[in-house]
């Protein structure tokens, strides 16, 4: 099966590169700390278990069997999402465009050509497309329910108007955003908040449109010396 435009052996290769960069950086931690303790033998015996999981790890076939089944319970669960699935890749060759949930419209005139290849590729952005574009959409609006949050934030504590965030890109269904050192935790917080349940209130409140669940976030923050 395909999940978000996904085959099992790709969704199974993204769950064991995560497991592998986890051990691979648990390995290094202890070369370090064997380097600068060479005679201690519980470093080493340590050691030796990671690198067996790695070795162990490295076959990819557990994960392709892992991977099916979340496709097959994801699938179960989610019957309409199922069928949308299923049936909008040969849907898309008569309809020629797809709708979001939100009803925003993705023309598909590609199939037009009649090329085999334009077909499938007009296939898997029909399944992707409403659903990343969703999430895009979404992020789109949480970025800028962040920026109002913090510039009130700002406002309301007599903070320097210069700590507000600056909106720098999306990609997809991320948002990137720079930020000054004295406000990072301030806007986590914010984000955290107005990324889930804040983006939800705000759909159904000027929308009427109802989630059933909040969408979940991630978030990386990383630094530069200006």
């Amino acid at each position: 099966g395909t999940i978000y435009g996904k085959s099992a052996r790709s969704l199974a290769k993204d769950i064991q590169t995560n497991v592998l960069d986890k051990l691979n950086d648990e390995k290094y931690n202890l070369l370090d700390a064997i380097e600068e303790d060479p005679g201690n033998k519980e470093l080493k015996s340590k050691l030796r278990e990671v690198k067996a999981k790695i070795e162990k790890e490295s076959d990819l076939e557990p994960y392709i069997k892992q991977a099916k089944e979340i496709v097959e319970t994801l699938m179960t669960d989610f019957p309409q999402g199922a069928k949308y699935l299923e049936e909008y890749p040969e849907k898309i060759k008569t309809q020629r465009y797809v709708m979001s949930p939100f009803g925003r419209r993705r023309n598909m005139f590609r199939v037009i050509s009649g090329s085999n290849k334009s077909i499938a590729e007009a296939g898997r952005r029909a399944v992707n497309s409403p659903i990343q574009g969703m999430c895009s959409e979404i992020g789109m609006q949480a970025a800028y329910l962040i920026l109002m949050k913090s510039y009130e934030y700002i406002l309301d504590n007599d903070l320097p108007l210069e700590w507000m965030p600056e909106f720098s890109r999306t990609v997809h269904d991320a948002t990137y955003m720079t930020v000054r050192y004295e406000f990072v935790i301030p806007l986590l917080h914010i984000m955290q908040f107005t990324s889930t349940y804040g983006v939800t209130k705000f759909y159904e409140e000027e929308f009427g449109f109802k989630f059933n669940i909040e969408p979940e976030i991630e978030m990386e923050i990383s630094s530069r010396e200006d």
